[in-house]
């Protein structure tokens, strides 16, 4: 089936459209910077690259080769620092809910102690404080290791 030429230019622009994107590094789930992901992200047959768009494979090729090694890095720093910004995210929430874990603590040992209180009174003993028991929150991996606790 022929195409019309405005029918090619809108191909070959989503072809080149795709060609920047991965070289770019804005790589689908599961894809790669490749022949069959360009084909995918561009929506075009792969059989096309080979044959009607070959120079525009060609053209991916050779400037995915110039640019891997340098887009490979960039994507790695870009990886490393939003995980960076994730593990700062997590360590907030633990330190948060830590504090929210003490306060809790806090609070049901200060109502246990009131209730131990009441009920020693009530016992006939006589008046005095009773100590509220208290589980240990134990160290977190991180921790064990400086600790000598174990690690790895």
């Amino acid at each position: 089936m022929r195409i019309t030429q405005e029918q090619r230019r809108q191909t070959e622009e989503r072809i080149r459209t795709a060609m920047a994107a991965l070289l770019a590094g804005d790589l689908p789930l599961g894809g790669k910077c490749d022949v069959r992901t360009l084909a995918r992200v561009a929506q075009v047959g792969r059989g096309a690259l080979y044959t009607t768009y070959a120079h525009l494979r060609e053209e991916f090729e050779r400037q995915r080769e110039l640019v891997e090694p340098v887009g490979r890095i960039e994507i790695l720093e870009s990886q490393v620092a939003s995980l960076s910004r994730r593990m700062v995210r997590y360590d907030s929430e633990i330190a948060e809910l830590r504090h929210a874990l003490r306060r809790l603590e806090t609070h049901d040992g200060l109502h246990g102690q009131s209730s131990a209180q009441h009920d020693h009174e009530a016992d006939g003993g006589a008046p005095g404080p009773v100590p509220a028991a208290r589980t240990p929150v134990p160290p977190r991996a991180d921790q064990r290791e400086h600790c000598g606790q174990g690690g790895k």
